[in-house]
């Protein structure tokens, strides 16, 4: 019974032994690579290194697709520049023009118009409706958010205040 208890000292004594030694191992080849003040990957890296060099990237990358957007788009320019017609200039842009009420607006012929808001009637012949593809009568109203034509010189009266876009 001695022996059985000496024998049961002895392994324990042998079992603490061993987990030091392999702590001490443990410890002698990683202790200096893991400390908190070091960690694997240090918060300072992330920003100073990586971020840049992440944001270096994203740099070039936007940089050469606004290169290439703004090539496309003087490419488009140049064609359109290009295909106007033979003044060589630019299709003509829409003109904003608020009507007092009472007030007429004189068009001329090949003008074309749009009313945005208020109310208008045509006080002559000569304007043609595009969306709906119909003459307009003297007295009719003017529909707003449609497109007309004057097909001769002609003008519309404001019954409100209107806004119109008007293409010269």
């Amino acid at each position: 019974m001695k022996n059985k208890r000496r024998l049961s000292w002895s392994l324990v004594i042998t079992m603490i032994c061993m987990v030091l030694v392999c702590s001490a191992v443990l410890l002698t080849a990683f202790g200096d690579n893991i400390t908190s003040s070091d960690p694997l990957i240090s918060l300072s890296f992330l920003n100073n290194v990586f971020k840049k060099d992440v944001m270096d990237e994203v740099k070039v990358t936007v940089n050469t697709e606004i290169t290439a957007m703004e090539s496309e788009l003087n490419q488009k320019i140049n064609f359109i520049l290009s295909n106007s017609g033979s003044t060589g200039s630019a299709v003509t842009p829409y003109m904003t023009s608020m009507i007092p009420v009472g007030s007429s607006s004189n068009v001329a012929q090949g003008m074309d118009f749009l009313i945005v808001s208020g109310e208008a009637v045509a006080k002559r012949t000569g304007i043609f409706d595009l969306t709906d593809g119909a003459a307009v009568a003297v007295g009719d109203p003017l529909v707003e958010n449609h497109l007309y034509i004057a097909v001769s010189a002609t003008a519309f009266e404001a019954k409100t205040v209107v806004e119109a876009l008007i293409r010269y």
